[in-house]
């Protein structure tokens, strides 16, 4: 999950770029949850649906999850719980193996992934 809002329809088009490496590289699938922007002070409610609209137009990816952020809190509530990083890998894998891809994924998605 992320949880910067997203502003562009980039960062959808690279969430669906990491959801197929991973699937590729580590044979896991994942989701990826996108925090979208909420309404901005100038705009108005038509204005806000066109332009997150225009987001996700053309673009169809069953891995990718629009969150709207209208009260500040729904990327969170969606999902059930943040996830809360205990240290151990989830995967049976070896710490090394777990944070040396957790690094390589980060550097390779910087701009998606915090």
């Amino acid at each position: 999950m992320v949880c910067d809002d997203i502003a562009a329809k980039d960062a959808i088009t690279l969430a669906g770029t990491l959801i197929a490496d991973v699937l590729a590289i580590y044979q896991r699938w994942i989701h990826v949850y996108l925090s979208v922007q909420g309404v901005q002070t100038t705009e108005s409610w038509a204005d806000y649906l066109a332009r997150v609209t225009a987001y996700q137009d053309g673009i169809a990816d069953g891995g990718v999850t629009l969150i709207p952020r209208l009260f500040g809190a729904e990327p969170g509530v969606y999902v059930g719980r943040l996830h809360q990083n205990t240290g151990a890998p989830t995967n049976g894998g070896s710490f090394t193996t777990a944070a040396t891809a957790a690094t390589t994924t980060k550097n390779k998605y910087k701009g998606l992934i915090a």
